[in-house]
């Protein structure tokens, strides 16, 4: 989790994760996988420095409270 939010700090545009409801149970990957909570925590906090950095330098504030895609599969 913690270089996921590192990732978006350093300015990635996005993040490639695994999700699964159990981790543990997950048929693989387990070991990188994280829970929907976990995600929801990173979504927040990525959302916070993006809103954040766009005050700061700027930007139209409907950028700030437009809500960014959030892809999920299967």
């Amino acid at each position: 989790m913690r270089k996921g939010r590192a990732g978006l700090a350093a300015g990635a545009d996005g993040l490639i994760v695994e999700v699964h409801p159990t981790p543990d149970r997950a048929k693989c990957d387990a070991s990188q996988t994280i829970t929907p909570a976990q995600l929801a925590t990173i979504d927040r906090c990525g959302r916070a420095r993006h809103a954040a950095l766009a005050v700061a330098e700027g930007y139209a504030a409907d950028l700030v409270e437009r809500p960014a895609a959030l892809v999920l599969s299967a």
